[in-house]
């Protein structure tokens, strides 16, 4: 994840917020509170003050010294995980105690490879990948080579390069077969077939990719293997370079993970996967890498596919058609990713539904990384509240989080800044005593602190260290401004945690300026005015910049009606506008995508829906429900940046349409934001 820069320290000491909604008022308010540090040799722990007024913020600078890391930072007893070099408390109401434990941040591994060889023993950093595991090798010329465990004989869990390195100092086995015990002739081999590829952009600067497959059964020796240039076969090359896999038992199947790194910028690679034990090998898959200096950036963004076993043999799935309607328009290649903004599928733990939905993707995995963020589907198993769904089915790089919190995370291409939350990871989902380290909310149905507090740096660090970024994009499953819900007291709070986390964010999102933010949790797709949330809790519709009123943007193909003119139609498909407007101060645009496949329309209330649009008039530029005459209509955007001007435009298919051109699919409306 990012650290944030010590020189700004300086700038966060000065701003010192109050944030009085956060804050229980009480009649007598004591103080000024003390601040008392308590910290182990091997870094420096500072405060600008040493007490601290009712209400008031402060920041805390951790700084390990050279070969160290924190090992446990607590304020009052409670743990917190910090994200760089910076931690702020919130709303303070209480003497400070904060207490940090440094440690060496490395650890000793030493390799036991049976006789065979003789390797030193080597030092790795504490949480970070291996990166670099040596290659045993065996006088034997019949040994092959299997990898490294954390038990004799190829038991215990398979560490790879990208494997986290744990705390302690501790062995690792080599694990050696002989190649004549390995005939892949004699494997059913469509059990070690890849299925359910994801690829994902694996680091903040996304030029490493997280590749993540499925198999059946367990790999011998499961690999990615890839070479520069477009090839039609692997046989007789000799140049491939190629990354081991972790594999994981889901229990169900076989997931396999690597990272490709070190790719060399708009270079074409030719990828295969395989297992290297057996010698079975599946397609090979073609891509082109980013430059290495980007000016704008293009992606689609689709949600709510809830792929289910039907039709997942041949491909035929409505999450197939929808993206092959889409990659006709807007091709993969041209595409540098993919937003999926949850709910895959209607059964998370079922490996069937998950290729089904995968099927229909795997042919523009590497040309059009995906971009998953956490749905209601992805979360639960067996009412069990746990990532492990999610983290079985996309490779990311979330080193901190675990099985029940996080799995939110970011990324830089060009002039964009893409941060992804999960909206699960919030206090209804969890008991409310783990968010009181001093989130701005304590509410029901707002985002837990780790989380909250991530965000604010990832903003805020990218905004004063990245002058490359125009643009700031924020998803999420969990919508801010669903139209049934959007202006309703507590009592139409229904099934959904739209309103806390509304009161929550559009705060922190106002605050850091940012431009965009997508959602996908009902049928219905919609795109905002620019609004700002100011500090009474009021959403503010900003006016349109450098245009008449009912003036509109055009393009040739694009389906435009004068906003004067037009009239919302709750139950059909609606087109309002085209309209360009100022981005920055002038406020951020909320955009929701429709669902996929047949039977996913919108199910808000209309009553409610309708109240709220005339009590909001004019924060909706478009609404469609996903019905058009009569018939149902899947639903994608697509989302075009440079450095100066953002268009966002939303397309509708049918599953038995065929569309020749841009003029004849179904155009729900579109927004430009200027720079």
């Amino acid at each position: 994840m990012k650290k944030i820069c010590s020189m700004m320290l300086g700038f966060l000491m000065a701003v010192s917020t109050i944030f009085a909604s956060g804050c229980n008022t009480q009649d007598d308010i004591d103080g000024p509170y003390d601040i008392t540090i308590n910290a182990t040799e091997g870094g420096r722990v500072t405060v600008p003050i040493d007490q601290v007024n009712f209400g008031e913020n402060i920041s805390i600078s951790v700084k390990p010294s050279q070969g160290y890391r924190v090992k446990e930072f607590k304020i009052n007893g409670e743990k917190i995980s910090i994200v760089g070099d910076t931690y702020t408390e919130y709303c303070i109401t209480e003497d400070l105690l904060i207490e940090v434990v440094f440690d060496s941040k490395y650890t000793t591994v030493q390799f036991d490879t049976a006789g065979r060889d003789f390797l030193k023993e080597k030092k790795f950093t504490i949480g970070s990948w291996y990166s670099s595991l040596p290659e045993a090798t065996s006088e034997n010329p019949d040994d092959l080579f299997m990898g490294w465990y954390t038990e004799p004989n190829g038991k215990g869990d398979y560490v790879v390069n990208s494997t986290r390195v744990p705390e302690e100092a501790h062995t690792l086995y080599a694990y050696f077969v002989s190649k004549y015990m390995i005939d892949g002739s004699t494997l059913n081999q469509k059990l070690y077939e890849e299925y359910a590829l994801a690829v994902t952009y694996f680091n903040e600067d996304a030029t490493a990719l997280g590749v993540s497959y499925h198999t059946a059964e367990e790999c011998y020796y499961p690999v990615v293997q890839y070479v520069k240039g477009h090839v039609e076969s692997f046989d007789g090359l000799e140049d491939i370079d190629e990354v081991a896999c972790k594999k994981t038992s889901t229990k169900l199947d076989w997931k396999n993970a690597a990272v490709l790194e070190d790719l060399e910028p708009e270079t074409e690679y030719s990828v295969r996967i395989g297992d290297r034990g057996s010698r079975l090998y599946g397609g090979i898959y073609h891509f082109t890498t980013n430059a290495e200096y980007k000016t704008d950036a293009k992606f689609l963004f689709m949600a709510n596919s809830k792929q289910t076993k039907s039709g997942f043999d041949d491909g035929n799935t409505a999450f197939a058609k929808t993206l092959d309607v889409a990659t006709d328009f807007f091709t993969a290649e041209d595409m540098d990713f993919l937003v999926h903004g949850g709910d895959y599928t209607s059964a998370g733990m079922m490996p069937e539904y998950w290729a089904g939905m995968f099927d229909g993707y795997k042919d523009y995995a590497f040309d059009m990384p995906m971009v998953p963020v956490v749905g209601d589907m992805e979360y639960y198993s067996n009412t069990h509240k746990t990532n492990s769904v999610f983290d079985n089915m996309f490779h990311i790089d979330a080193p901190s989080q675990t099985s029940t919190h996080g799995l939110y995370y970011s990324f830089n291409l060009g002039p964009v800044h893409v941060s992804v939350l999960n909206s699960n990871d919030c206090i209804d989902k969890h008991q409310k005593d783990e968010n009181n380290a001093g989130g701005l909310i304590t509410g029901t149905g707002s985002l837990v602190d780790q989380q909250l507090n991530w965000l604010k740096g990832d903003l805020e660090n990218t905004m004063y260290m990245n002058y490359d970024v125009k643009w700031y994009v924020v998803v999420m499953h969990e919508s801010l401004m669903l139209p049934a819900y959007a202006g309703a007291d507590e009592t139409s709070l229904k099934s959904n945690h739209a309103m806390s986390l509304r009161e929550q964010l559009m705060q922190v999102l106002t605050e850091y300026k940012v431009d965009l933010v997508l959602s996908a949790q009902d049928g219905e797709s919609f795109t905002t005015n620019p609004l700002t949330y100011d500090s009474e809790g009021e959403i503010a519709i900003q006016p349109i910049a450098g245009q008449k009123a009912g003036e509109t943007v055009s393009e040739k193909w694009l389906k435009t009606v004068n906003t004067n003119g037009a009239v919302l139609n709750y139950n059909g498909f609606n087109v309002l506008s085209f309209n360009g407007y100022q981005s920055g101060e002038m406020g951020m645009v909320f955009h929701q995508v429709g669902a996929i496949g047949l039977g996913k329309t919108a199910h808000f209330q209309y009553s409610e829906m309708a109240s709220n649009l005339a009590r909001y008039n004019g924060i909706y530029n478009h609404l469609v429900s996903g019905i058009q005459n009569g018939q149902e209509l899947s639903m994608f955007s697509s989302i075009e940046l440079d450095e100066t001007t953002l268009t966002l435009r939303t397309f509708g298919v049918s599953m038995d349409g065929q569309y020749s051109s841009l003029d004849t699919l179904p155009y729900f409306g579109g927004i430009q934001l200027k720079k």
